[in-house]
């Protein structure tokens, strides 16, 4: 299927586009958690020191399985807001999915690395 594309290189599909069933409205998803998790990334380039923008992040980040980013991004919340409710249980909900996924602790796993959802 040809998508058109944008002035800026990304595909645009129209709903037309987007295959029918499961596969398809699973595709269509994760495309549109890439575009937000990418629209996070350019806004924490700018304000780097705004928590929220690192907590929404991570949330989409769990959402695609990277693991070890959410956990980055949760550490980064937990530094600029050391009391941050939000920052500690995020680290620890990416702790849990890498036991969860690799059937390892967090700390046996050097830097989630052999976690096969990094």
């Amino acid at each position: 299927m040809d998508s058109p594309v944008r002035l800026d290189g990304v595909p645009s599909y129209s709903c037309s586009q987007v295959p029918l069933g499961p596969e398809g409205t699973s595709s269509a998803r994760r495309a549109e958690l890439l575009k937000a998790a990418a629209a996070y990334s350019m806004a924490v380039k700018r304000s780097p020191t705004d928590s929220s923008l690192y907590s929404k992040r991570a949330w989409i980040l769990l959402e695609l399985s990277k693991v070890s980013k959410a956990l980055a991004d949760a550490e980064v919340i937990i530094e600029l807001q050391p009391k941050s409710y939000l920052g500690h249980f995020l680290k620890k909900l990416s702790q849990r999915r890498c036991f969860r996924n690799c059937g390892k602790p967090y700390k046996t796993v050097p830097q989630l690395h052999a976690c096969s959802t990094v």
